[in-house]
């Protein structure tokens, strides 16, 4: 039923999930000049509305409202609608969606208010047009620290990938914590150590179980004096596999560490050699800096790698003079023989296609249909393939913490920054040496 109501009897809906209805100003102009085009829709009476006071509750055309009070307007065409409360919600978050994109803070709370009045993920999906995985995601942002959530999504610009990260690390506390940085260039580096370590601490406890079952026993400190090497000093969470563990006979204690696992026995009542003993102890700070190290150097590569391979078109074409710059330069360097044909199809997201003789071809007209379509990027995806850029790509001594001059990877940084990278900290004191797990001179 459409009919035009008193603003005096409008009140805006309490839990409209847009919380902030931006600058009316232009549209209170336009609304003074040309009148309201757009109806509004509200229901009678609701949670708007002040106790014993007959008015109606705005659903939709809160910011309309604002614009007409200010455009000092007295009645509005509006349309009486019957929703109950879960609707009245819905509808809120489907149109504000729809007309003027809600923050990533208020959509999750606008899926939460859903939740609290009894629908469920899969309804909340039918009923507001969003993917099911879109409300999880979004639900997941609810558990965080709302009063610094809402801070980060309207003072920082933050992407909806920087917000989704964050559910990738199972702990809630570390999740908050690093909502401090986000929207800052140390934020991807902190989100992939965070789940680094998660992933530490979870072989850690596989490697605790099946230790404590076959009898040895945990120490804190493995470099104490009452311990002694055993001949079987150390395990690699890299190489080696709980679920293969066979006790060696001298083997009695054991401390986990990031990495890996060491193992001890009792110091014999002759005492060791304390020159070994000192050897062995730096050999095993050595190996222990160095796992470290490789393990920032391919955090290091992973960000290079998810970020050439997102770069969009207008951006490669925007930069495509720099990106040619860099093919040839790179070329002219150290080659261009990095690329194996599967590594292209990939790229081309095509597969081999096979004649009567069973021999492989790719067709043409297929190639050239993908790179038609982003011609400016697929050729800077070739480029960055053809660099070889690895987790092998580092800026230290293959066996040694030792700082290498990389000229190589430093001009595949620089092209990146270019594109609109922005490294680390710790991607930075890799590169200039002053990393803290990188030996000193004097060392």
């Amino acid at each position: 039923m459409l009919t035009e109501i008193k603003i005096e009897k409008l009140y805006p809906h309490p839990q409209n999930p847009r919380k902030d209805i931006g600058d009316i100003t232009e549209l209170a102009e336009s609304i003074k000049n040309q009148g309201v085009f757009q109806n509004l829709t509200v229901i009678k009476g609701g949670a708007g509305v002040p106790e014993g006071v007959d008015g109606y509750t705005v659903i939709i055309g809160h910011r309309r409202l604002a614009a007409s009070k200010l455009a000092g307007l007295e009645t509005l065409p509006c349309s009486v609608a019957e929703m109950d409360e879960k609707e009245q919600i819905a509808t809120m978050l489907l149109e504000n969606m729809q007309r003027s994109d809600l923050t990533y803070y208020e959509q999750a709370q606008g899926f939460q208010m859903m939740l609290d009045l009894g629908e469920t993920q899969t309804s909340i999906a039918e009923k507001t047009g969003f993917s099911p995985a879109t409300v999880s995601r979004r639900l997941q942002l609810t558990k965080l620290d709302q009063d610094k959530l809402k801070e980060v999504s309207t003072g920082r610009q933050i992407s909806l990938n920087d917000l989704e990260s964050l559910n990738k690390i199972e702990s809630i506390d570390k999740r908050n914590e690093l909502l401090d940085k986000i929207g800052t260039a140390n934020f991807d580096w902190a989100v992939k150590t965070a789940i680094d370590n998660e992933k530490a601490k979870k072989q850690g406890n596989a490697w605790r179980k099946v230790l404590l079952g076959a009898g040895l026993t945990e120490i804190d400190n493995f470099w104490d004096s009452k311990y002694t090497y055993c001949n079987r000093n150390y395990l690699s969470f890299n190489t080696a596999n709980p679920n293969e563990y066979t006790r060696a006979d001298d083997e009695q204690y054991f401390c986990i560490i990031h990495g890996g696992v060491f193992f001890r026995k009792d110091e014999p009542v002759a005492k060791a050699d304390n020159n070994a003993d000192k050897s062995r102890k730096e050999q095993e700070i050595a190996k222990q800096k160095l796992e470290e190290l490789e393990a920032a150097s391919k955090r290091a590569y992973e960000l290079r790698k998810e970020f050439a391979e997102g770069i969009g078109n207008a951006v490669a074409k925007k930069h495509f003079v720099d990106i040619v710059t860099f093919a040839f330069y790179s070329g002219a360097m150290w080659g261009t023989a990095w690329v194996e044909d599967e590594d292209v199809l990939k790229l081309l997201n095509l597969e081999w296609q096979f004649d009567e003789d069973e021999n492989s071809f790719v067709n043409y007209a297929d190639v050239e249909d993908v790179v038609k379509k982003e011609p400016e990027r697929m050729f800077w995806l070739m480029i960055y393939e053809n660099t070889g850029d690895s987790e092998r790509q580092t800026y230290h001594e293959y066996w040694k913490c030792k700082h290498e001059e990389n000229a190589e990877l430093s001009a595949l940084y620089d092209i990146l920054i270019k594109l609109g990278y922005e490294m680390s900290d710790e991607e930075k004191q890799l590169r200039d040496g002053t990393h803290r797990l990188f030996e000193k001179e004097d060392e």
